[in-house]
């Protein structure tokens, strides 16, 4: 066991090694068990997959156990059949034939493609419809707070999910709107629009 190595690393990333963890990286020659690369060699931070006894890089398990909303943009652990939402948006809703929304996965897999023609298609009733509504559309409705950025259809979180499946359909911009915020600034302005997402008002 490389001592001085354990001690260093310990004390470079501010934590001290469990003896399971140890072990781990004896058994392995101080490489991550999925690329190879060498904690030696780039002091990256490491996860444990425990059911699995083995020990890898935080890129490798980013890579293999996370995914990204594609509507907050925020990385969220890879979800189970239990809790896998996706949402599909307005330009791959005209490709697939479905309605702009949040939908629950039923059964896998759900879609199908290629290396060379990418996504091509879902599989009939893997998807339940939970909310028809263009997300990217609503948001910029209330452009001064957001920004403007392309919500990707694919794996949305379930904070995404709770907050935007009780939203209608669409929100109206008018002169009311306007008057509301008028007035406001820094918080005050936040907490309103924040307020009018979670409550569903339109005008």
């Amino acid at each position: 066991m490389d001592v001085e190595f354990l001690k260093d690393y310990e004390e470079s990333n501010g934590f001290e090694f469990s003896e399971s963890e140890k072990n781990y990286m004896v058994k392995q020659d101080y490489c991550c068990d999925t690329c190879g690369n060498s904690f030696k060699d780039y002091n990256d931070d490491f996860r444990v997959i425990d059911d699995e006894d083995r020990l890898i890089c935080y890129d490798c398990y980013d890579q293999d156990f996370n995914t990204e909303c594609g509507v907050c943009r925020q990385t969220f652990e890879k979800p189970t059949l239990e809790d896998h939402y996706i949402y599909i948006n307005s330009k791959l809703a005209i490709e697939s034939k479905l309605e702009t929304g949040i939908y629950k996965v039923k059964s896998y897999p759900f879609y199908y493609g290629s290396i060379l023609s990418g996504f091509d298609a879902f599989f009939n009733s893997s998807l339940e419809l939970v909310k028809d509504l263009d997300i990217e559309k609503s948001k910029k409705l209330v452009e001064s707070f957001f920004h403007r950025e392309e919500c990707s259809s694919g794996d949305i979180c379930e904070t995404c999910v709770n907050e935007w499946r009780t939203v209608p359909r669409l929100y109206y911009k008018n002169k009311h709107l306007n008057e509301i915020f008028k007035n406001q600034s820094g918080i005050h302005s936040v907490i309103t629009k924040k307020g009018i997402i979670k409550n569903g008002l339109s005008f």
